[in-house]
């Protein structure tokens, strides 16, 4: 794990560490858009291009979805952390400083890069065992609190 950013840096770049079973929904890159495509474990983002990304519930899935992530900030601090989504949201979910959205069953959540800056800046302690570069160096580039979704047309 890695120290959250220092106050004051945006995240510049940032990469999947995990991501969860088709059965319960997938992430993409520009859904609905000329170059939608299935988001890859490992593969890197560019800040400009988190605004482009959108989790899809499978059909009819109701439940909890976690994706990890770990990211660069423009400072060149390393960070981590999870991406909980709460499908069906009862709008009492609590992640303690971590990004959660709550979506709607069959509905899609538009990721904000706001939304990964506010979690990158918002503590300058150590979060648990610190290290000052990643255990896996971050991929090639390609093309907190919580928020509730804005629900785009799901496919």
């Amino acid at each position: 794990m890695y120290d959250e950013t220092s106050q004051g840096t945006e995240v510049d770049g940032l990469w999947f560490t995990s991501l969860p079973s088709s059965s319960k929904g997938v992430l993409y890159f520009d859904y609905d858009g000329r170059d939608e495509y299935e988001v890859e474990k490992r593969e890197s983002f560019t800040r400009r291009d988190l605004d482009d990304l959108a989790f899809v519930p499978d059909e009819d899935y109701d439940g909890f979805v976690t994706i990890g992530f770990s990211g660069e900030s423009d400072q060149g601090e390393n960070f981590s952390g999870t991406l909980y989504i709460e499908v069906n949201g009862t709008g009492r979910s609590s992640s303690d400083g971590e990004v959660t959205y709550e979506v709607d069953v069959n509905d899609a959540v538009d990721l904000d890069v706001d939304d990964f800056d506010d979690y990158a800046t918002s503590r300058t302690a150590p979060r648990s065992i610190t290290s000052s570069s990643p255990t896996c160096p971050p991929p090639a580039r390609a093309p907190s609190t919580t928020t509730m979704a804005t629900p785009v047309n799901a496919k």
